[in-house]
């Protein structure tokens, strides 16, 4: 199989996972938005972050590293799997050790029980996710995030629509859906075949440690550049302002989707070809094709962001949509700064990772402090462009010494200054109707871009047209 066929082929595999457990989550928006407060919404959003925000520091980001000790056939994948199952047990514990402390947050408090139980189905899911995709069972992922996001929307349907259990109906559905998808893979992937008692040997500990402790700082200043703009926010401007801000950054997850969906199969595509003799020819063209996709997505949503808002926010939030246009520029930079990530995997090079991303949530933070009081959540969206943008420069300036890709920086640099307009443009505007201007910007990004694009149409049609006529 050749390595396009079958980074393709993994692609459709998450594609259909990605489309399951995202897309429909990203319809089920106008669902929440019109049973759910603004307050309702943000409160959530906060817990769910405080999760995030835990979970690669307690349990030392194993779940991230252990696909690259997995992949690798010369290590004993018994030992390597229960490793990170004993490191994911320590972390549950410690978290049971904070429990006075926790009890004095005010959001979480009400919700304590189910602040425990997410985070250990849901660390675990993620684990079991990760080493079954070392294992190359792609089809088993597929399975499972479909299975996955059928269970979230029923239960949602029925507990927050039905029941109308509001906050705890939300969180319940969570919890409910990775504990039958961890059942789904668990026993798909017959991961009881890998448990093992037997103590971890010490070089295969200090590898996996070596790898994935410098991801946890790493992980958590990404969470913490992702969220701590909503601390902010909340704190100057109220959880209602949150709310917003929460549902405006799910507008996005239509590029994110895609971006999930080609990383996922391209980390295993990567770890593969690094060391290939062309691999920088291969690495160059999936990076510019990957860049194409992301600018043009983006572009395009930009311009139907006021007719996509209606359908996607209930009567409290329509005010949402004008966060959106930065958020998708950022969109942008994160998935190839995603990208660029898998560079410093395949080298094991994971403690390069950590300077950018303080730097980037260092500057994101002192944004935040200054200009949200002023300008609220808009200053927090375009904080998050700014961050992204600085961590993807050093990603870029950092990759280059592991592997110099062949990208066109001016065709780039114009594309992302594109871009960028028309998120001011929209905003500044703000037209009910699609703008020509949107329209000639989108044209634009396709001409710029031209070669890209007849490399793919070359692709396609040497690969399916030629084969159907022949």
């Amino acid at each position: 199989m050749s390595r396009f066929k079958f980074l393709f082929q993994n692609s459709l595999i998450f594609a259909v996972s990605n489309f399951a457990s995202k897309i429909l989550g990203f319809l089920m928006i106008p669902l929440y938005t019109r049973v759910l407060s603004k307050e309702d919404f943000g409160s959530v959003d906060l817990i769910i972050f405080s999760i995030g925000l835990m979970l690669p520091i307690l349990t030392l980001s194993i779940s991230e590293s252990i696909i690259r000790f997995t992949i690798d056939d010369k290590e004993d994948k018994k030992q390597v799997f229960s490793f990170g199952i004993k490191i994911h047990l320590c972390a549950y514990l410690v978290l049971l050790c904070f429990l006075p402390i926790i009890l004095k947050i005010p959001l979480i408090k009400d919700y304590v029980f189910w602040f425990y139980a997410i985070f250990f189905i849901q660390s675990m899911n993620l684990y079991f996710n990760m080493f079954t995709r070392g294992l190359k069972k792609i089809k088993l992922i597929g399975i499972t995030g479909l299975v996955q996001t059928i269970v979230t929307v029923f239960s949602n349907i029925i507990l927050l629509v039905v029941f109308d259990f509001g906050i705890e109906g939300f969180l319940i559905s969570i919890l409910l859906a990775n504990t039958v998808a961890l059942l789904v893979i668990y026993f798909g992937a017959n991961l009881v075949d890998f448990m093992s008692l037997k103590k971890t040997n010490k070089r295969l500990t200090k590898e996996i440690l070596k790898y994935s402790i410098p991801l946890m700082p790493t992980r958590t200043s990404w969470w913490f550049n992702n969220y701590s703009n909503k601390y902010i926010v909340a704190n100057f401007y109220g959880i209602a302002e949150l709310g917003l801000f929460a549902a405006a950054s799910r507008v996005p997850s239509i590029l994110i989707t895609f971006q999930g969906i080609f990383i996922q199969a391209w980390e295993i595509s990567a770890l593969g070809e690094y060391n290939k003799k062309d691999g920088v020819f291969f690495f160059s063209k999936i990076y510019n094709l990957y860049n194409f996709v992301l600018l043009s997505g983006c572009s395009l949503l930009i311009m139907f962001i006021k007719p996509i808002s209606g359908f996607m926010f209930g009567p409290e939030f329509i005010d949402a949509w004008r966060l959106v246009p930065f958020l998708l520029v950022a969109v942008v930079f994160g998935g190839l700064i995603g990208f660029f990530n898998t560079i410093n995997m395949a080298k094991k090079k994971t403690n390069a990772l950590i300077l950018p991303v303080l730097i980037g949530a260092s500057i994101g933070v002192i944004i935040n402090l200054f200009f949200v009081p002023e300008f609220g959540a808009m200053a927090a969206s375009v904080s998050v462009v700014i961050s992204y943008f600085v961590i993807w420069l050093m990603r870029l300036i950092n990759a280059r010494k592991y592997m110099k890709l062949e990208i066109n920086y001016l065709r780039d640099v114009f594309s992302y200054l594109i871009v960028l307009f028309q998120a001011i443009y929209t905003i500044w505007f703000d037209f009910d109707v699609i703008s020509i201007i949107m329209l000639v910007c989108f044209i634009f990004i396709l001409l710029i871009n031209i070669k890209t694009i007849i490399y793919i149409y070359k692709y396609l049609r040497d690969k399916y047209l030629n084969k159907e006529q022949n």
